[in-house]
């Protein structure tokens, strides 16, 4: 005995249509036409070949209006998952800012500067201003000693050797999060006197 599975073909439509959908995301701009995603036997067998002309137009635009409209959405949410993105960035610079003055306000609060001198790494600062040869960090001016590519205005630093107050012959920077490092010249503390 051979029992027939009757099936229900507006499902069959809708997988289709989900199965359509999600294998062709780059849709062309020519209108869809559900005739020319299926082949002939897949359109007979979906009960589709049973439909008036009518029938299968409004499908096909409907078929056309949902995937324009799942397009929008899906560029509507990655722009505001970019918006998102950029703010939490623009959120985490601000925190790494006043946690700059924080650690500077303590250093000054405790009256440590011996621990300051001693401990160069101790506070990070900013690269304030870049010329060709030199760098002002800390309101002081730095001449370089070998080129320092990859250090440009902005760029959180932190002194692994020298002063940030020049009070140095030669101090080696290095950026925050990076392990490249930059030999300069104190300029406020070098001799150049014979």
């Amino acid at each position: 005995m051979i029992q027939k599975i009757k099936v229900n073909p507006t499902l069959i439509i809708f997988i289709l249509l989900g199965m359509i959908f999600f294998a062709c995301p780059a849709f062309s701009k020519e209108p869809l036409n559900i005739e020319e995603l299926m082949t002939h036997k897949e359109f007979k067998d979906s009960g589709l070949a049973d439909l008036t002309p009518d029938q299968i137009k409004a499908l096909n635009d409907w078929l056309n209006r949902f995937t324009v409209t799942e397009k929008k959405l899906k560029a509507r949410k990655q722009g505001r998952l970019e918006r998102k993105q950029e703010k939490l960035e623009r959120k985490q610079e601000r925190l790494e800012r006043k946690q700059e003055r924080l650690e500077r306000k303590q250093v000054k609060k405790n009256g440590n500067f011996l621990n300051l001198f001693n401990n160069p790494e101790a506070i990070p600062y900013r690269i304030q201003r870049v010329k060709k040869n030199s760098f002002q960090i800390n309101n002081r001016m730095y001449e370089k000693l070998r080129d320092c590519k990859g250090f440009k205005k902005g760029d959180k630093i932190r002194f692994i050797q020298g002063s940030a107050h020049g009070l140095c012959e030669t101090a080696t920077i290095v950026k925050k999060g990076a392990k490249k490092s930059c030999q300069l010249w104190c300029v406020d503390g070098r001799n150049d006197d014979p």
